[in-house]
């Protein structure tokens, strides 16, 4: 069986990571080119973006049933393929609801090849590098395709071609079974101290990894909903502020190289420690707002912590769970957090008044600082 440290092994298992979560980071454009060649509404392209992630978050919260008892290959031969099919189908045949249940099945299908990659990379002696090299080539491919996929001159529309490379990509990332380990090095069940009975990592330092991943991602979510609405409110353009996001995904990709130059070399809690620094600053230099220069540094600050410290929290969450049963839940509390972040948001925003949203996003950071550091003490001290 082939080894999950083996370089072959963790490039099968970035490369599906990536391709499994292309269609998420190019959906603004999907969604975009539904609205203007199909006529779809706002809600009901709500519904189709809530869609996906939704199948998506269903299928890795039950993946305790599944993920450390079927052989990997046969997980990511079948999830790949009925995402090309509910990929492709709504381009040959579209309706709203179709669509809609189509993105549903992707989101469900794709979930469980994407729950074998967090898995797979999870199961590493360095999970912290692997994940940054994930995010790092996640940010560069997005951003190619959204830079490209507007000025690729053919007759087809942005909704078709969107569908049409996520459907390739899923297809021609099945050839990746061949070097993908059929199990990872855990094997679902929870070991337990003989003197005590007790389970070596205590299930209360898993849940607060856990946490530490819906928090973050929800205060990261609320503000990242919003950026565009942040600069108009202070007086700058929807291009401008179009552009500098596009920029972000550069410095996001900066974050991920420097998490996986550092690895653990200077463990786990100092480079997150700096990453919610970052972030806690990007909010407060946003609200300072003003001037095209002071947003665009908040931009660019606020991408930069997040690819930094999600490594970190990702690996956490996958040492603390010592059995490897519920290495899903990784994917599936990143889901809820992006879920309730922008909801939240949207509750808090008063008069065009972002100062509740920039409070709310400080708190969770600083709150899952305190987790962070809690659970990877007990996690060290066991």
């Amino acid at each position: 069986m082939r080894d999950v440290n083996h370089i072959s092994s963790r490039i099968a298992a970035i490369a599906i990571n990536v391709i499994c979560i292309t269609y998420y980071n190019i959906m603004p454009l999907v969604l975009g080119g539904a609205a203007e060649s199909r006529g779809l509404l706002e809600n009901q392209l709500g519904f189709a973006a809530a869609a996906f992630m939704g199948g998506l978050a269903l299928i890795n919260f039950a993946g305790f049933a599944w993920l450390r008892r079927y052989d990997w290959r046969l997980l990511v031969l079948g999830g790949n393929a009925l995402a090309t099919l509910a990929f492709i189908a709504p381009v040959f045949y579209f309706s709203a609801g179709a669509w809609i249940l189509c993105n549903l099945l992707a989101g469900v299908a794709t979930g469980i090849s994407y729950g074998v990659s967090i898995a797979c990379l999870g199961d590493t002696r360095e999970p912290e590098r692997n994940f940054a090299l994930a995010y790092a080539a996640q940010t560069f491919l997005s951003a190619g395709l959204i830079f490209m996929l507007p000025r690729i001159s053919v007759s087809y529309d942005l909704f078709v071609v969107g569908q049409g490379i996520s459907a390739v990509l899923m297809a021609g990332s099945i050839a990746l079974i061949l070097i993908l380990p059929k199990r990872g090095a855990k094997t679902g069940v929870v070991t337990k101290d003989t003197n005590t009975g007790l389970p070596n990592v205590p299930q209360a330092v898993l849940v607060m990894a856990l946490l530490v991943l819906m928090l973050n991602v929800m205060a990261e979510g609320a503000i990242w909903a919003f950026m565009e609405r942040i600069a108009v409110t202070g007086g700058l353009t929807t291009s401008f502020a179009a552009t500098a996001m596009a920029f972000s995904f550069f410095a996001s990709g900066i974050g991920s190289i420097a998490a996986a130059t550092m690895g653990r070399r200077f463990g786990s809690t100092k480079p997150f420690v700096v990453a919610v620094a970052l972030s806690v600053s990007s909010v407060w230099v946003l609200w300072a707002g003003g001037t095209e220069q002071i947003f665009f540094a908040g931009v660019m600050l606020f991408a930069l912590a997040w690819n930094l410290g999600s490594p970190y929290r990702m690996a956490l969450a996958t040492r603390a769970d010592s059995s490897g049963r519920y290495s899903t839940f990784v994917p599936a509390m990143q889901t809820l957090g992006a879920a309730l972040g922008p909801a939240i948001a949207g509750l808090l925003i008063v008069n065009g008044s972002f100062t509740p949203v920039y409070i709310m996003s400080t708190t969770a950071w600083l709150i899952t600082l305190v987790l962070f550091i809690a659970a990877n003490r007990r996690l060290r001290a066991r």
